[in-house]
């Protein structure tokens, strides 16, 4: 027993590396050490595991979330002329995942973005996986695409490396024509305007080919994770975000991941407990790509409030209850305003309005 103990990062790094049954690991904002097994770890080494402040799960194997059977018909594989992020997508070679972005290169070369397993059939470095200029189809094979429907060449991929940490699994295609596109517009989201760097507690959304528009809160920025790419092998990724399930299912490796009006980085694995999102910084240098930061500010002013005969409300007290909403491992930050109105007319005369500020 090592209770009253607790245990750093590097010796959680130091089990992961010599234990294939951790899936991944992080540590929280509260100095919690995360430990995610494959399968039940055995009484023994949940005996060496008994560190004060070391949380244990069971994710299930890590995988990378490409199509396993094809949806129930929607729009999301349907053919888009111009194409934009959140579709059905693929090498012509596997099954389907999502369009992460369209944009452009520093240089101005239009390029379409998802993962490398997406659409460069999981290209490794000095082995297998697809070549410079292979088909790309939108939408992808599992939904129908085919030679006919080839959006894009793949122009460049991040190959996975066995022997180092991986930081993205990301790819891009060059459209065949460059008006196939629809930039910086994500389906049934809307346009973003750039990036942002991913933090713990961030509310994002996704939108992705299977499971369409979903929200979820950030639990990690620095997982590392193993993950199995079937007959590529076994890689290991660092610098990752977690995101709890329900987010990304099979179908929905590309999918953009976004807060507010900036993409905060691709889906490319899970389990049936946690999603990985791969972050979009590294993304963005490794490609060159032409898309500003966005540096996240305090919440944007209230929109003004109406009553249902059209009249301005005025908001005369404030208050905020707030806590922590609680899933297994998972801790959801919540917080509920309070907030008294009158009308415009109501107020004059009787109650000062509270500055902005308040």
């Amino acid at each position: 027993m090592v209770k009253g103990k607790k245990m750093d990062l590097k010796k959680a790094l130091e089990l992961f590396e010599s234990d294939p049954n951790i899936v991944a690991v992080w540590e929280n904002k509260e100095g919690k050490i995360v430990l995610a097994f494959k399968k039940k770890p055995d009484p023994k080494t949940l005996e060496a595991l008994s560190y004060d402040n070391v949380i244990i799960f069971v994710s299930g194997e890590i995988v990378p979330l490409e199509s396993l059977l094809p949806v129930a018909k929607s729009k999301r594989e349907e053919k888009f002329r111009p194409c934009p992020a959140g579709v059905s997508v693929g090498h012509y070679k596997i099954t389907a995942g999502t369009v992460g972005l369209c944009l452009h290169k520093k240089d101005g070369t239009p390029v379409l973005l998802s993962n490398n397993h997406v659409i460069a059939d999981s290209v490794v470095e000095r082995g297998e996986g697809g070549k410079i200029e292979d088909p790309i189809l939108q939408p992808g094979p599992h939904d129908g695409g085919t030679l006919e429907d080839k959006i894009a060449t793949l122009y460049d991929v991040v190959p996975l490396k066995r022997e180092e940490y991986n930081l993205v699994d990301a790819a891009i295609g060059k459209p065949l024509k460059e008006e196939d596109l629809a930039y910086f517009d994500v389906f049934e989201y809307g346009k973003i305007e750039g990036w942002m760097k991913a933090r713990e507690g961030m509310e994002v959304t996704k939108s992705g080919r299977s499971c369409a528009i979903l929200s979820s809160i950030i639990t990690s920025t620095n997982a590392t994770v193993r993950v199995n790419y079937r007959e590529r092998g076994t890689f290991t990724f660092t610098q990752q975000i977690i995101v709890p399930n329900p987010f990304g299912q099979p179908g929905d490796s590309g999918s953009p991941v976004i807060h507010g009006k900036g993409i905060v980085g691709l889906i490319y694995a899970g389990s049936p407990y946690l999603t990985v999102v791969c972050p979009f910084e590294p993304i963005k240098t490794r490609f060159d790509l032409d898309i500003e930061e966005i540096v996240e500010e305090g919440p944007p002013p209230p929109a003004p409030v109406y009553d249902f005969e059209g009249k301005l409300l005025i908001r005369q007290h404030k208050g905020k209850a707030a806590g922590w909403l609680k899933w297994w491992i998972f801790k959801f930050p919540i917080s509920l305003d309070l907030d008294i109105y009158q009308t415009e007319g109501e107020v004059k005369g009787t109650a000062k309005p509270r500055k902005a500020e308040e």
